[in-house]
C-alpha cells in the first residue's frame, strides 16, 4: 500500500498531468517548469527505496531541490467551474484591485461591487505619513530604506505609535530583509530596547511551524496580561508584531478587538522582481496580453496593493470593533493617482494624508483616547 504523502503526491501530478494533457495539450503553453533550490534545518532521512521522508530535527542545514509545474493562467482550472455553473459569486473583504480578476480567470463578472466597511468611520483612522518627527522623508523604496537616516526616522515614528496606541500593534514589512536591517539597526542606536520599555516586540519568523506559534502566543500573552491589568503591566501597554507582507500573519489570520488597535504598513510590497516564478509571470502576461490578459507590469502592481490589502485588514473586524491604520510612505501623497487607487474603498474612504508626523501622532493620541472612553 502506498503512504498516505505518496499518495497525495501521485495525485497532484495526475491531476496537473490532466490540465496539461487535455485538449491535445491546449494548455501546455499556460505552464512553466522550473526546479528550485531550498534551504531548511533538520537532516534529511532518505529510506532504501530512495524517498525522502521528514526530517529529524537538529540544527544542522541541507539543501533540497524540488521540481514545480507552474500555471501561468488561473483560468485553466476556473474553466472546468465556469462551464458547470450557472452562477458564480466571487466574495472576499480584499478582493480590490478587482479588475485583474475577468481577465486572470478567463470569465466577464457583469455584476461587481466594491462595498464599503460595516464599521461606521468613526470606529477608523487612516492617514498617510509622508515624514518623521525629525521631517525625514520616509520613502520604502529600496534604494531610501538602505539609508540609516530612513532605519532611524522609521524607528522613531513606530516607537510613537506604540506610546499612541494601547494594546496590541502590527507592523507589516515589505520583506524578511528588511526586518533584519531594521532590528540589527535599532539594536545598535538603542532604538529597540526604548520600543521595548512600551510593547513586547515580536518578530514573525521565517520558518517553522513552531516558532511561528510560539511567537503568536507571545504576542497574544503580553496583550492578554495588559488587558487583565487595565491596560499595562510592567510599565508596557502590550506588544508589537513585526511580519512581512505575503508571510503567515498577513493572510488570514483575525486580529480581532486588543489583538491589533493598530496596522502600521511600511512601503508597497512589490513581489521580489528577482524571484523567477515572478520573471515567468510577467513574460507570459507580456505575450498573453491579445488574450485580454493584464500586461506584466500591470499584474506586477496589483500583487503589491493586494497584498498591502491583505495586511491593512488584519485590524478592525467586527462592527464593534475600532483600530488606526498608518501607512507610511511618501509615495501614497506625492503620487495618489497610483498608489491611492489601488488600495480597497473602505480604506480610501477615510484616507487622510497628514500634514506631518507631529499632528498625526496628535490625531492618532485624540483617536484613541476618545474610543477606550466609549468602550469604558
Amino acid at each position: 500500500a502506498l503512504h498516505g504523502t505518496t499518495s497525495a503526491l501521485l495525485e497532484g501530478l495526475f491531476m496537473i498531468f490532466r490540465y496539461l494533457l487535455n485538449n491535445n495539450a491546449h494548455h501546455a503553453v499556460d505552464y512553466r517548469i522550473g526546479v528550485t533550490k531550498t534551504r531548511g534545518r533538520g537532516r534529511p532521512v532518505v529510506s532504501n527505496d530512495g524517498w525522502r521522508r521528514r526530517p529529524q530535527r537538529d540544527d544542522a542545514e541541507f539543501w533540497t531541490e524540488t521540481i514545480h509545474f507552474w500555471c501561468m493562467n488561473p483560468a485553466v482550472c476556473f474553466k472546468e467551474i465556469d462551464e458547470r455553473a450557472r452562477t458564480i459569486v466571487l466574495t472576499s473583504g480584499t478582493l480590490a484591485p478587482i479588475e485583474s480578476f475577468s481577465s486572470e480567470l478567463g470569465v466577464p463578472f457583469r455584476i461587481a461591487m466594491e462595498g464599503n466597511h460595516v464599521v461606521p468611520k468613526p470606529q477608523m483612522w487612516v492617514q498617510t505619513l509622508a515624514a518623521g518627527p525629525s521631517k525625514v522623508t520616509l520613502n520604502a523604496s529600496y534604494k531610501h530604506t538602505e539609508t540609516l537616516a530612513f532605519q532611524d526616522e522609521l524607528g522613531l515614528v513606530i516607537k510613537q505609535v506604540c506610546e499612541a496606541v494601547p494594546y496590541g500593534v502590527l507592523c507589516f514589512l515589505p520583506s524578511y530583509s528588511m526586518m533584519d536591517k531594521l532590528v540589527n539597526r535599532w539594536r545598535i542606536t538603542g532604538m529597540f530596547d526604548e520600543i521595548m520599555r512600551k510593547k513586547r516586540i515580536v518578530l514573525e519568523p521565517r520558518h517553522g511551524r513552531d516558532e511561528f506559534e510560539s511567537a503568536l502566543q507571545e504576542f497574544y500573552q503580553a496583550i492578554s496580561v495588559c488587558t487583565a491589568q487595565g491596560g499595562e503591566y510592567g510599565g508596557r501597554t502590550g506588544a508589537l508584531l513585526f511580519a512581512v507582507c505575503r508571510g503567515k500573519v498577513s493572510e488570514g489570520l483575525d486580529f480581532t478587538d486588543n489583538n491589533a488597535r493598530a496596522v502600521i504598513t511600511v512601503g508597497i510590497p512589490f513581489p521580489n522582481f528577482k524571484d523567477r516564478l515572478v520573471e515567468l509571470k510577467r513574460e507570459y502576461n507580456n505575450q498573453q496580453v491579445n488574450r485580454g490578459l493584464l500586461n506584466g507590469s500591470q499584474w506586477y502592481e496589483i500583487q503589491a496593493f493586494r497584498a498591502l490589502n491583505q495586511a491593512l485588514g488584519r485590524c478592525i473586524r467586527h462592527k464593534g470593533d475600532w483600530g488606526a491604520l498608518i501607512l507610511i510612505d511618501e509615495r501614497f501623497r506625492k503620487n495618489q493617482e497610483r498608489y491611492v487607487k489601488g488600495l480597497s474603498k473602505w480604506v480610501r474612504g477615510s484616507l487622510v494624508h497628514a500634514e506631518s508626523c507631529y499632528d498625526a501622532m496628535e490625531s492618532l493620541h485624540e483617536f484613541t483616547q476618545h474610543r477606550l472612553s466609549c468602550a469604558a
